[in-house]
């Protein structure tokens, strides 16, 4: 038994810090010292006398020791043992579950990672040392034995014939190369010795771990156990083990992917001395023989390689770099993006974002369909890229419009020509509605509804609430306007997921979070409230697509979503919250040339579907308290049991908060509220309208009329002309309360015509009765011209079914349905 001294794994000063690592010079002293001091506690005469102590020879071998390390320490001060680069280590992106999903090469471009003894498998350790360096933990660095039988080889055949490296060694000439010379030899020594005495073993072995080369640019076994097999070095089996054992004496010769019959058997006859050792079985021996050597060309993993990029660009020092990615639901949605653009027009690729709301931590990062592809820039990250949102910022106008109590769900808005404003958008069909509902005008993206609604809110305070929450919109003009609605400024698909997870989020909206590292920093936008209201109008079954197929099974629709398209069809958009996830989808082309046909509801809304379906996610966000539900009235928008049920024309369920559902709101930011109960004077024996200062007994009739604006859209029961009384021929005062009829007399609605000339177009001329003033007229629901009663006008009509709309100044207006037919 050896006392503990020489046991360095065992040995009290081996245990401690950096003090241990001149534990073995110490020790040297110790046995030089050893001879003496037994000679003079043990002299051959007494009595005991310094002249024993200095015949026995214990005094000069101390002293030579001393002078030796004095030695050795001026020589360690003067050349210092070249310490690693600390940035010299690759960086590593990794999954969740520690799968790498990208993996970045140190400046020399070698795949190099930190690695700790805990981190590789055992059986790679044990394999290793018995390999190399049996007596490692046992030798200060040089095993005199070794360089003994080296140096009477080398020196009786001329030339360097036989090695002694050690492990230490190894580290030694990887840290500091040195040339096939005695010179190079003696430096190799030296530098040994000088890594011994600032190092304990568990570090000496870890830089071997990091730093034996594998082959190509791979250093590390770490590195080697990715390339090769496609696992961390903690799960290498026995015959991989064995394999990276051997494969740093011969790298290029033993590499497994090129020569794996040689690798083989240099793995086998490792693999019988480690039998021969009693260190494996021969039944594990046996399973080895029969296992061919398999191995990746080494390659390094490329999973969400645009993320991977943006964090190593932010924790640039970092060796790894920890993330929230799901590396199944990443590899799935990768892939899906891939074969999903393949069938898209050349140059068109897409983005996805999947974050799963509680703790808005990113499960799925897809930067670009394609990275690396010149076609589509593929390398430029489009989740951080500034575009124009389209429609996808209406929800939150929806949204802050509920907590500013201007609408509730089924509040009536107007969808007709802003013929009184400046700025007079018209839809994306080409069409008006009329009256609609604010949750059938979201679901819809209608674009006039949601002017209207910003409008009353005002752009400035929308901005403000957005800039409150973290959002920075871009204007093209400089300030916040009513194009807002309609996408007119620029904002990331970063900043509008963000947006879309408060809508399952209680209405917080919170910064992106890679990995859980991150704090969670959130703001409010919306009410908890509002944003529930908001997701179950998105939600709600009508607008589902494919509400049809669900009719057919128990599954709820918990999905609320939103698509949207830029001007000139240059983004298409969509986004999706569920209970669990909120997703985001962007198809176009990153250097903006437009895509036309290509818009939201059928370029990145069908993606959006197959993934959530995928996600598989069927439960709501939790319903908030202080949520009502009432049946309201139109036009009023009032609550049923409020309102007179001769002034209930049509009745809604709507949702509201807190009990809170007001008023249908005007049409314009100053118009005059026009959906309320309106007072007229009719005569008693006739019904009819009169002037109050007619002079016929007269008394007051209240009616409900819907805004001035929907007339052409609305059904004639509800129209003025039924609903308001004819004026009493007695009365010679025309009454001011109503604007005379007004009507489109250039054709009836619902009328074909057939174009009896030669040319393909057919003039028709515009006409109109009861006009006061200027007509503005719109065209399949674009504006066309405006026309004056002292003038006429015409228009030329193609073949097809055309929707003709006038407006007096007076605001009345008129509708009328045609078809132009060829001859």
């Amino acid at each position: 038994m050896l006392p503990a001294i020489l046991n360095p794994p065992l040995s009290p000063f081996f245990k401690g810090g950096g003090c241990t690592s001149g534990a073995y010079w110490f020790r040297f002293l110790a046995l030089f010292s050893v001879g003496g001091v037994l000679a003079f506690l043990n002299p051959p005469r007494p009595p005991r006398k310094l002249s024993h102590f200095v015949k026995g020879g214990g005094f000069i071998v101390f002293m030579a020791g001393l002078v030796c390390l004095f030695l050795f320490l001026l020589a360690d001060r003067m050349w210092p043992v070249p310490v690693p680069d600390k940035h010299s280590h690759a960086t590593t992106v990794v999954a969740e579950d520690g799968t790498p999903l990208r993996v970045f090469a140190d400046k020399e471009g070698v795949w190099r990672f930190k690695t700790r003894l805990d981190e590789v498998s055992p059986l790679y350790l044990e394999a290793l040392i018995n390999y190399e360096d049996r007596y490692f933990y046992w030798h200060p660095g040089i095993n005199p034995i070794a360089v003994l039988r080296a140096f009477v080889q080398n020196l009786r055949n001329e030339k360097i014939v036989s090695g002694a490296s050690t492990l230490t060694m190894q580290v030694a000439r990887l840290t500091d190369p040195h040339s096939r010379s005695w010179g190079g030899k003696f430096k190799q020594i030296f530098r040994s010795l000088q890594l011994e005495w600032h190092l304990n073993k568990t570090q000496i072995l870890e830089r071997y771990l990091e730093l034996a080369p594998f082959g190509g640019n791979l250093q590390g076994v770490e590195a080697a156990s990715r390339a090769y097999f496609g696992k961390a070095a903690i799960e290498l089996s026995h015959a991989q083990a064995a394999l990276l054992a051997v494969l740093p004496q011969a790298p290029s010769r033993y590499r497994p992917d090129r020569h794996p019959e040689r690798a083989a058997r240099a793995r086998d006859k490792l693999v019988k001395r480690l039998v021969s050792q009693g260190l494996w079985s021969a039944e594990i021996q046996k399973e080895i023989s029969l296992e061919p050597v398999y191995a990746h060309s080494p390659s390094p993993p490329m999973l969400a390689p645009i993320l991977a990029r943006r964090l190593h660009n932010q924790y640039p020092t970092e060796t790894r770099i920890d993330t929230s990615i799901d590396y199944d639901l990443q590899l799935a949605t990768q892939t899906r993006l891939r074969d999903y653009t393949s069938t898209l027009p050349k140059g068109v690729t897409a983005s996805m974002v999947i974050v799963e709301n509680e703790g808005w931590l990113v499960r799925s990062y897809v930067g670009s369909a394609l990275f690396a592809d010149q076609a589509t820039l593929g390398y430029v990250d489009m989740v951080t890229a500034s575009r124009s949102p389209g429609s996808a910022l209406k929800p939150f106008i929806y949204g802050l419009a509920l907590d500013e109590s201007l609408i509730h769900s089924q509040s009536l808005l107007v969808d007709a020509p802003r013929w009184q404003s400046q700025y007079q958008p018209g839809n994306f069909s080409g069409e008006f509605s009329g009256a609609v509902s604010a949750t059938a005008a979201l679901q819809t993206s209608l674009n006039i509804p949601a002017v209207q609604l910003l409008e009353k809110l005002s752009p400035g305070l929308f901005n403000n609430r957005l800039l409150n929450a973290g959002i920075r919109p871009r204007f093209p003009a400089g300030r916040a306007n009513l194009a807002m609605a309609l996408g007119g400024l620029g904002m990331s698909m970063e900043e509008l997921l963000n947006l879309y997870g408060a809508l399952g989020r209680k209405g917080q909206v919170a910064k992106l979070r890679f990995s859980t590292r991150q704090a969670l920093e959130q703001r409010p936008l919306l009410s908890p409230q509002s944003a529930w209201i908001i997701h179950s109008m998105l939600a709600n079954e009508e607008h589902d697509e494919r509400a049809s197929e669900r009719e057919q099974s128990d599954e709820t629709n918990s999905l609320a979503f939103k698509t949207g398209t830029s001007y000139g069809y240059r983004d298409a958009w969509a986004f999706g919250v569920s209970g669990k996830y909120t997703i985001g989808v962007w198809v176009g082309r990153p250097d903006g040339t437009p895509s036309p046909g290509q818009y939201g509801a059928i370029t990145a809304l069908p993606l959006l579907f197959q993934i959530n379906d995928w996600l598989g996610d069927t439960q709501p966000p939790e319903k908030p308290d202080k949520i009502s539900r009432e049946i309201i009235c139109w036009p009023s928008g009032l609550r049923r049991i409020d309102s007179d049920p001769e002034f209930c024309h049509a009745q809604k369920v709507a949702l509201g908060i807190d009990g809170q559902f007001p008023a249908t709101v005007a049409a314009s930011a100053n118009g005059p509220w026009a959906g309320h109960q309106t007072t007229l004077q009719v005569a008693q024996d006739t019904g009819l309208r009169v002037d109050p200062g007619c002079g016929l007994i007269s008394e007051q009739k209240q009616l409900s009329l819907w805004p001035l604006a929907t007339e052409p859209w609305l059904n004639q029961k509800w129209s003025r002309k039924t609903v308001i009384p004819q004026i009493d021929p007695r009365c010679h005062k025309q009454p001011s309360a109503i604007n005379s009829e007004f009507a489109i007399l250039s054709i009836k609605n619902g009328a074909h015509i057939r174009n009896l000339n030669s040319s393909e177009i057919f003039s028709l001329p515009l006409t109109t009765l009861g006009a006061v003033g200027e007509n503005i007229w719109y065209l399949d629901g674009k504006k066309l011209l405006t026309t004056s009663p002292a003038i006429s006008s015409e228009v030329r009509l193609q073949a097809g079914g055309h929707e003709l709309l006038a407006i007096n100044a007076s605001g009345a207006s008129d509708k009328i349905n045609f078809t132009v037919e060829k001859w």
